[in-house]
């Protein structure tokens, strides 16, 4: 018998060894200047970090994405950093928040650095792109996901963490059940033809 694994979605983590303390306090400065990205449960910044102080953070997403474009992907166009932003999740925050199901279109990869996640602070979840499955087999049937039969993964956010996939994935961030904000910085990256 021959087996065959089509269309595999890639997931790509890394722990980064950088000055979080100093991210942290990055993302609490910009929160007070930026009163208005306040919304149920968190807090968001702008599409377009300028601060210094991600400078490093940006480097390494930025490497990142070069290695997936030459190692995994084979295109022939740069995929660079489009934009970036903060998110801040409150603990025991609204699950009606920011972070509910969504996609990031018209990018090809996504990535999102936890500065700061406790235990209980809100796993990330991707799904399937043919989630069709589940109509088939609901989720409830699955005795132990693999790669055969899985319609979501989930990721649990750690420090110092970063997390690169496809920006066609839903995904979503859970409620922060934790007794401390969760911190994350994401970007999308897109490929770059000039």
């Amino acid at each position: 018998m021959q087996t065959t694994s089509l269309f595999p979605t890639l997931l790509v983590e890394e722990y980064l060894d950088i000055d979080n303390k100093t991210i942290v306090e990055a993302c609490y400065n910009m929160k007070k200047e930026i009163i208005w990205g306040e919304q149920e449960g968190g807090w968001q910044s702008d599409w377009r970090i300028e601060d210094d102080r991600f400078t490093e953070l940006k480097t390494k997403v930025q490497e990142m994405m070069t290695k997936v474009e030459k190692e995994y992907y084979h295109i022939n166009c740069p995929i660079s950093i489009k934009n970036e932003w903060i998110n801040i999740n409150y603990p025991q925050g609204a699950t009606t928040n920011i972070n509910q199901v969504h996609m990031h279109d018209r990018n090809v990869l996504s990535c999102v650095y936890y500065a700061q996640a406790d235990d209980n602070c809100g796993e990330l979840t991707l799904f399937s792109p043919h989630q069709l499955y589940d109509y088939a087999v609901p989720y409830r049937y699955i005795k132990q996901p693999n790669e055969w039969n899985s319609t979501r993964f989930r990721i649990k956010p750690e420090t110092g963490k970063l997390v690169c996939f496809p920006s066609y994935l839903l995904h979503n961030a859970n409620a922060n059940r934790s007794s401390r904000d969760r911190i994350s910085i994401a970007f999308n990256g897109d490929i770059n033809e000039t």
